[in-house]
């Protein structure tokens, strides 16, 4: 009877605070703009710019500007002024190029190495994006556009203070999954199996029925035995995860829903919450729902005024669009969500580990193409799929480039080691003779490397202290240790395979060679032209410009009562002597035998200074807060800005006077590449673009 009384008086509540009027123009869609069709009459092809015997095309000018420039900037959208600006830039870069060409910069044998270092590090990040993140970014965008309903049995691994099942338990879990599945291929109840022998918690009342699934929300193991399979088949083999083996059957395929519109009024319970406090927000809920469900009430409307989601509420609940096995969006409201129709209540009060959630679907929309979902995808990708993914290119390429352990030395090496410690114990390898050192521990690609060479690696990075001695904390070193020549191999020729690499590989060169240039024509001038007497010279002319920061001397009452505090100001407004007030009634400790005294400072320098820096000698402040109490402040003297002395301008003339020579170094250069390589812009061409565009 406690529990309905609440719910009723919560319902007379909401009823009293609602607002029924709705929101104008709310569930109203905008209309899409049309894109409007392109009117070029410029030929890609045509002719921008010369750089002496060198021509810029239309396209070279926009693709360089679509390389330099944010997405939100459009080159089609460039006013004439910027287009203009854009386009002696880019005539300055292309002649800097040209220079670098002509003088045969990339020669040089510190650019040849620069560049064959940066090439190193670009290529293996490059591989891995082009043969293991893309290719599994597309397969998951191909595979979400289908959904499973799935029955399953689990065999869990026991728990491993190791973090990983032992091979005995491993194969104590499979022998059981193969009987389970032999069983169910030779005809037996797969609900029956499911409940008596499945280790997944709810089994038994869900019959090892899962959710809907799509691509993304399992172990990719499970994932690639489902999308194996047709309604009705039961995968051939247990599928291994790092939760045990499963035997899957899958039950029934849909195409995706695509994106759903999400509405949630969350009234928040942490899963601590006292239980009283549980009670009372279910009550909330429960009467919310009530209203709901009779059209008393707007659900938009509801979500401003109730709902906890700081987020959302301000936007009448919406959590914006959300796909199946969207991690941010709780199991618990997929579930729920996935299997209502467009703008429609549901019926139930959702728990998650939030709180209570009441959702109401929007609208749907199908999947996005490819480049609309492929930022999203990749970032769920690398979070939970990516290193086992990687760990298989990796095994890949192993086997690719002949990889191979010497197992005779692997178990030499293991008997002269204590296999329960590791190598931060410095005198780990004394047992390890010489000829034992000099045994190939394993070979890549046809090149051999010892035991020694290993435990020399060992011994010389800290960061590899702490490795396991046993066989497999040095089989991960090794694949450690031969990642980066794995990539090498795997990155050979890619220029060949790859332009876009190969384009990458030229955009960055380019830097380099700027870089060197600018370093050669513009910063060692300008650091041997920085000289004490040439900063000196600057400033002489211009020394008015160099001022003191204006000054105060103030004295200061301080106190932690309002009262006492406009007493003492009324006081020294009255005439009463400042330091005489000061001396008697400030708090601040080592001030009252100073009378309050600060001294000389500038705003920068103390916050009460700053607080009267603009006010002339003889003025008191009225009491303002500060530090946990209220101050009031004397302005005893002034001292207004003056010019520096040279001493006291050096660093603001030395600053001032880099920038002012190092952009007429720059300038000069530029002007002398001009004379060298004369450029010339096709006013017209760029007025036609401008025009074309609008």
């Amino acid at each position: 009877m406690k529990t309905m009384r609440s719910v009723g008086i919560s319902l007379f509540l909401i009823l009293l605070l609602i607002t029924v009027s709705t929101v104008p123009g709310w569930g109203a869609k905008k209309k899409p703009k049309t894109a409007t069709s392109d009117k070029s009459s410029v030929n890609p092809n045509e002719v921008v710019a010369k750089i002496g015997d060198e021509s810029i095309t239309v396209k070279e000018l926009e693709d360089a500007f679509k390389k330099t420039s944010p997405s939100t900037v459009t080159f089609a959208g460039l006013p004439y002024d910027s287009l203009k600006n854009f386009i002696d830039l880019y005539s300055n870069y292309r002649m800097k190029l040209k220079y670098a060409a002509d003088t045969r910069l990339d020669s040089d044998p510190d650019v040849v190495k620069e560049l064959e270092q940066n090439r190193r590090a670009f290529a293996g990040p490059y591989i891995i994006e082009r043969q293991v993140t893309e290719p599994n970014v597309r397969l998951m965008y191909e595979r979400r556009k289908n959904e499973y309903l799935i029955q399953q049995v689990q065999v869990a691994f026991p728990p491993s203070k190791m973090g990983q099942p032992t091979p005995s338990d491993t194969l104590r879990a499979y022998t059981k999954a193969k009987n389970i599945l032999r069983m169910i291929q030779a005809g037996a109840d797969f609900d029956k199996l499911a409940e008596d022998s499945s280790d997944e918690p709810t089994a038994k009342k869900t019959h090892g029925i899962l959710h809907w699934l799509t691509s993304g929300q399992t172990p990719k193991s499970f994932e690639d035995a489902v999308y194996s399979m047709k309604p009705g088949d039961v995968y051939p083999e247990p599928v291994r995860t790092p939760y045990g083996y499963f035997v899957i059957k899958a039950l029934e395929e849909k195409k995706s829903t695509g994106g759903v519109q999400v509405y949630q009024i969350l009234l928040s319970v942490t899963p601590s919450a006292p239980r009283l406090d549980t009670l009372a927000k279910f009550a909330l809920a429960d009467s919310l729902m009530y209203v709901l469900k009779h059209g008393q009430a707007n659900f938009e409307d509801l979500a401003k005024q109730f709902s906890e989601d700081k987020a959302s509420a301000p936007k009448g609940g919406d959590i914006g669009y959300h796909v199946r096995g969207d991690k941010a969006l709780p199991q618990q409201i997929q579930d729920v969500v996935f299997n209502l129709n467009d703008n429609e209540l549901s019926t139930k009060i959702v728990r998650t580990l939030y709180g209570y959630s009441i959702i109401k679907r929007g609208d749907s929309k199908p999947i996005g193409t490819y480049d609309e979902e492929k930022e999203n995808l990749k970032t769920i990708y690398k979070k939970y799929f990516f290193p086992d993914d990687y760990s298989a290119f990796l095994a890949s390429l192993r086997m690719k480039y002949g990889f191979s352990f010497n197992t005779t030395a692997m178990a030499e090496l293991l008997a002269h080691v204590d296999t329960l410690h590791t190598t931060a114990d410095s005198s780990w390898d004394k047992k390890i003779t010489s000829d034992e050192r000099m045994q190939t521990l394993f070979a890549l690609h046809g090149q051999p490397s010892t035991v020694g060479a290993m435990i020399d690696t060992l011994k010389a990075r800290p960061d590899l202290k702490g490795t396991a001695l046993n066989s497999s904390g040095i089989t991960s070193f090794v694949y450690k240790l031969i990642e980066p020549r794995l990539l090498e191999f795997a990155s050979e020729n890619i220029e060949e395979r790859y332009p876009e690499f190969k384009n990458l590989m030229t955009d960055v060169k380019d830097g380099i060679l700027i870089y060197r240039l600018e370093q050669q024509e513009v910063w060692n001038k300008l650091q041997a032209q920085m000289t004490d007497s040439a900063v000196k010279a600057y400033w002489e002319p211009r020394k008015d410009q160099f001022l003191t920061a204006p000054r105060v001397d103030i004295s200061e009452i301080y106190t932690v009562a309002d009262s006492l505090a406009k007493s003492v100001y009324a006081k020294a407004t009255s005439g009463a002597n400042f330091d005489t007030l000061a001396k008697m009634n400030t708090l601040r400790a080592g001030y009252k035998d100073k009378c309050g005294h600060w001294g000389w400072f500038a705003a920068s320098d103390n916050p009460l200074a700053a607080k009267v820096i603009d006010k002339d000698s003889g003025f008191i402040s009225q009491p303002f807060s500060y530090e946990n109490g209220f101050s009031i402040v004397r302005v005893n003297a002034k001292e207004r800005p003056h010019p520096k002395e040279f001493k006291d301008a050096i660093p603001d003339a030395a600053s001032q006077y880099q920038e002012y020579l190092s952009k007429k170094i720059m300038s000069d250069w530029i002007d002398s590449l001009r004379l060298r390589y004369p450029v010339k812009i096709y006013d017209d061409v760029l007025k036609r673009i401008v025009a074309a565009n609008k």
